[in-house]
């Protein structure tokens, strides 16, 4: 979502730097569901971003104003 709302702090602050870790544990997470068994094997990177997309896209898309209303 950082391209939505671009920040005015440095790039490497401890806010960014934060949500690098908040990634990184949600990657570790999945690491971990793979090696159980639970998940698939797949790269857990974009694992990571398609579950963090389906969460927050649909918060994306109602602020814009582009959630089609039901027919």
């Amino acid at each position: 979502m950082s391209w939505l709302t671009p920040e005015k702090v440095n790039p490497l602050s401890d806010k960014r730097t934060s949500k690098f870790v908040a990634l990184a544990l949600f990657i570790n997470l999945i690491k971990i569901g793979m090696e159980r068994g639970d998940f698939e094997e797949r790269d857990p990177l974009l694992a990571a971003h398609t579950v963090l997309g389906m969460i927050n896209m649909p918060f994306v898309l109602y602020h814009t104003g582009r959630v089609v209303a039901p027919v």
